[in-house]
């Protein structure tokens, strides 16, 4: 029998010679250091969640400056069409 997981066990639920089955909780392994891994990478993700916010506004922002560009060299070629 192979654990998927390692880890320190802080309860052993079985004594010598015990029958068991499958499905049995045999021991459980402290949860302490895969909570803290679990919270370091949620903190990872609200951050990376809040750089792809601040890059779609600053892509936001750049898509409305060209269009501002746009309009303005528009603006001026159509009044130096009629000027001409």
């Amino acid at each position: 029998m192979v654990p998927e997981v390692s880890g320190r066990i802080v309860e052993l639920a079985v004594v010598d010679n015990q029958q068991v089955k499958k499905g049995d909780l045999l021991f459980r392994i402290d949860p302490r250091p895969y909570e803290a891994s679990l919270a370091k990478a949620e903190a990872s993700l609200a951050a990376l969640d809040k750089q792809i916010m601040l890059t779609q506004r600053s892509v936001d922002a750049q898509k409305y400056a060209a269009s501002s560009v746009e309009a303005t060299v528009a603006k001026a070629r159509a009044a130096g069409e009629t000027g001409q």
